[in-house]
């Protein structure tokens, strides 16, 4: 199932291998691959770019309880 940042309500939490990561903006729980903003939102050397990187693992998502 692949999850964009847009598509999940606020407060849900996505844990790579037992682990909670914060700033993702997508998730494929198929492929096991989450991809996240660096901490600090770090920029290219041009400026242009938020720095990303790719976590690959076991993917667990909880979605909020209304």
């Amino acid at each position: 199932m692949k999850i964009y940042a847009g598509d999940v309500p606020q407060g849900t939490k996505i844990y790579v291998d037992g682990v909670e990561i914060s700033r993702v903006f997508y998730v494929d729980t198929k492929k096991g691959l989450v991809r996240r903003y660096r901490d600090g939102l770090t920029l290219d050397r041009w400026r242009k770019r938020v720095l990303s990187e790719s976590l690959r693992g076991r993917i667990i998502i909880e979605f909020p309880e209304d």
